[in-house]
């Protein structure tokens, strides 16, 4: 799996990058069908109000989706954006071995 992590400088010790990195080979893991992971942090300034924003984008059985979450920190940012992605996950596994739709139509001739 590719890991991808984009962060302002200063933001994250290396514990908490590695903390991050951890957690994401763990979703890799859960799923071996997970190619990309990339991690976006920014901080945002809302009038006066500072908040945290950590954006989760994977690749999964060739689609990507994404989970953008804010917090009061970016640990608690993090921590969103990572419980909504495995929500995410776990219902494309509980999927991904059903049979499609099948469409019948019929052709008079």
């Amino acid at each position: 799996m590719q890991l991808e992590i984009s962060y302002p400088h200063d933001t994250l010790n290396q514990y908490e990058i590695d903390k991050l990195k951890k957690q994401l080979l763990f979703l890799h893991n859960y799923d071996k069908e997970i190619s990309k992971a990339e991690i976006i942090l920014k901080k945002l300034n809302h009038a006066e109000i500072i908040s945290y924003l950590c954006e989760i984008i994977i690749s999964i059985y060739g689609n990507n989706f994404s989970y953008n979450k804010e917090g009061d920190s970016y640990e608690e940012a993090i921590r969103y954006a990572l419980h909504a992605t495995e929500g995410k996950i776990d219902e494309l596994i509980k999927y991904k071995n059903d049979l499609p739709e099948e469409y019948v139509s019929t052709v008079k001739v």
